[in-house]
């Protein structure tokens, strides 16, 4: 059982198992009640597969998070563990969208499949794999080099097409000059 989680770190993955001293390898099945009490720098969190237990409020104390990657299947854990983060995307397993919103799970937006980071053309793009969709998080374009910036409907990474459904808010932020 995960029972509490002190970092400053922005990106935590909680692994399926751990070895303590003795190379005894345990798996880690529960995150505790306010297990995240202190995780307020935690943007973007990996939650493992091996769950089956996720306390009342554990991620309470994750007030800037932006992304939850849950990697568990399971039906009854997604039911009897609603998680609530309305401010935050969350992405999960192919095939398991329809549980984890018949569940109450409770995001802004939630994407079936593998979260995957692409940059094409200048633009950079968070994808889910499983329903081929991307959004468009930030421009690596300089503003005294680009005037007119077209965002496709589709871009292509590897052999997958994802479809552009979003561009972040603050993507051409300070480029005034970007039409």
């Amino acid at each position: 059982i995960l029972t509490g989680v002190n970092t400053t770190e922005e990106i935590v993955a909680i692994p399926d198992s751990f070895a303590m001293n003795d190379s005894t390898y345990y798996k880690v099945i529960a995150i505790g009640k306010a297990a995240f009490k202190n995780g307020s720098s935690i943007r973007n969190l990996t939650l493992p597969a091996s769950l089956t237990k996720i306390g009342e409020k554990a991620f309470d104390g994750c007030t800037n998070l932006a992304v939850m990657v849950s990697k568990r299947v399971n039906d009854s854990v997604i039911y009897n563990n609603v998680v609530s983060m309305p401010k935050a995307s969350l992405y999960v397993p192919e095939g398991t969208f329809d549980i984890y919103t018949k569940a109450g799970w409770n995001f802004a937006y939630i994407y079936e499949g593998d979260r995957l980071e692409a940059t094409v053309d200048g633009l950079h793009y968070v994808c889910a794999s499983g329903d081929r969709t991307a959004i468009l998080v930030r421009s690596e374009l300089k503003a005294e080099n680009v005037k007119n910036v077209t965002i496709p409907g589709t871009i292509s990474v590897g052999d997958d097409k994802y479809r552009i459904i979003a561009v972040n808010d603050a993507v051409f932020k300070g480029n005034a000059d970007i039409a």
